[in-house]
């Protein structure tokens, strides 16, 4: 309600202004149309001083106070002193008498019926005051240019005068009241037009809301289905494991029993059977004859040198599976581990200079194995970062192994460089041998040895990025293998 009063207010002081504006083109225009008229008779003195005056009393009243109606009481006074004024500068000219209802349709405009009174009030004393001058005898009055005027002529024109100057204020009256049912209607659809917007945004939160758990719940569906469906890859993943585990300890097994065979071999004794043949061919030749005795000496040698090196590489055979069976054991250890770490997606802080020196031990073996020397330099104290700590191990064993397989094909001496340290807000893993023949486009390509992780480049680097890393591969200096560069934010 307080709002359609301020929005009234406005309105009005709007037609205020509004009407004052063309007041200033109004008053000035019939101060000029008695100065036009004073010549006919000589008025001068009537058009400018009555003219004047009504002038001054209109501004002096508007700038005194302003924010009072009373400057527009006044205005409607003066308009009908300047048709008393007309009347007077054409000696009573019919005519002039018309000007007050041109000033009663002026004063339309403010919207404002009870203005129609002042003029009225003018009117009426002037046409009474003015007639019965006239017809008391006195003369330069100039009311009428009619000898005498009758009370009836009086009454007609007084009634005339104010039907219209009633109907010019009924005019005012309605065009005031329906400005304010008109602003109330607007305020009504302004409210209407902002209760549709509310209800339109409510409609479309609603919707939206809707919508968001709409996706939510098919996200968490797809979720689950993915769960279940990697839960069972999983599962099915670790029978298979827990089959090839069974399988390698049976091949084991039988390993075992061949170099129990060896162990039992009579080879030392063919050859010692040899080399008494040897010693005694010359009896052998007098009693079975040298030729035969010759023969049976060297079909004994051949036979003894023929078991000798069937047993030899027998022996490297069985030393190449075994490192073989060896080799996919750890591969099952690391995906038994992997599956296990599966079971949680939570990540824990990992502390990576423990986990790269787990990693250096489980290869302690390999290193030594082939006579690698590990310069190693992990700082101290370096910030955790969160993580799996299993999928860690694998790519930080994917790259030890992939440069010791690559520096098992290297002559002369033999090292590895792991540098863990903080830099740049990073904790940065840093990996080099001196590995010859390789750079970093093959070993981007390709492992540069086996992949005895079970893991590639690419999925390493996957790894990698899902924990907010960078892996990356360079060429090394001169003589030396490619630079691997694993980088955490911290």
């Amino acid at each position: 309600m307080d709002r359609v009063s301020n929005d009234t207010a406005s309105f009005r002081l709007e037609v205020k202004r509004r009407s004052d504006r063309l007041m200033n083109y109004f008053l000035p225009g019939l101060f000029l149309l008695g100065v036009g008229l004073a010549p006919f008779y000589g008025t001068w003195g009537v058009a400018f001083g009555i003219g004047g005056l009504s002038l001054l009393a209109y501004y002096g009243t508007r700038l005194i106070v302003p924010e009072s109606d009373l400057y527009q009481y006044i205005l409607s006074a003066v308009l009908g002193i300047f048709m008393a004024q007309y009347i007077f500068q054409m000696h009573g000219l019919f005519e002039m008498h018309f000007f007050a209802f041109i000033g009663s349709a002026i004063l339309i405009t403010y919207q404002n019926w009870k203005l129609q009174i002042p003029i009225l009030l003018v009117v009426l004393v002037h046409h009474a005051a003015f007639s019965w001058l006239q017809n008391a005898g006195f003369t330069k009055i100039y009311f009428t240019q009619l000898e005498y005027f009758e009370l009836r002529t009086f009454i007609i024109h007084i009634g005339l005068s104010a039907i219209i100057f009633f109907t010019c204020g009924l005019w005012s009256y309605q065009l005031s009241k329906y400005s304010a049912i008109q602003i109330r209607q607007a305020m009504e659809m302004g409210r209407i037009e902002q209760e549709a917007l509310r209800a339109e945004d409510v409609r479309k939160q609603d919707a939206l809301r809707a919508e968001e758990a709409r996706q939510r719940e098919a996200h968490e569906q797809a979720e689950a289905l993915e769960r279940a469906v990697a839960q069972g890859k999983f599962e099915m993943a670790a029978d298979v494991l827990h089959d090839i585990g069974n399988a390698m300890v049976g091949f084991g097994s039988y390993l075992n029993r061949v170099r129990r065979f060896q162990e039992n071999s009579q080879t030392d004794n063919l050859q010692k059977l040899s080399e008494l043949f040897r010693t005694e061919q010359a009896s052998l030749g007098t009693a079975l004859g040298e030729a035969k005795a010759g023969a049976i000496t060297t079909l004994l040698e051949g036979v003894s040198q023929r078991q000798k090196s069937n047993e030899a590489d027998l022996g490297r055979s069985v030393v190449e599976q075994s490192e073989i069976i060896a080799r996919i054991e750890q591969i099952l250890h690391i995906q038994r581990h992997y599956i296990n770490g599966r079971e949680t997606q939570e990540r824990r802080p990992v502390d990576l200079c423990a986990l790269v020196g787990d990693c250096l031990a489980m290869q302690q073996g390999a290193v030594t194995k082939r006579g690698i020397t590990v310069h190693r330099r992990l700082g101290a104290q370096l910030p955790a970062i969160k993580g799996d700590q299993t999928k860690l191990m694998q790519v930080i064993l994917h790259m030890l192994k992939n440069s010791i397989e690559a520096l098992e094909r290297t002559s002369g001496d033999r090292s590895l460089w792991v540098t863990l340290e903080q830099k740049r807000g990073m904790v940065t893993l840093e990996l080099k041998d001196d590995a010859r023949g390789a750079d970093a486009t093959s070993d981007m390509a390709g492992d540069r040895g086996s992949p005895d992780t079970g893991l590639g480049w690419e999925n390493c680097r996957a790894i990698v990025e899902s924990h907010a890393g960078v892996l990356n591969i360079s060429s090394g200096e001169d003589h030396c293998g490619p630079v691997i560069t694993l980088a955490f934010a911290v």
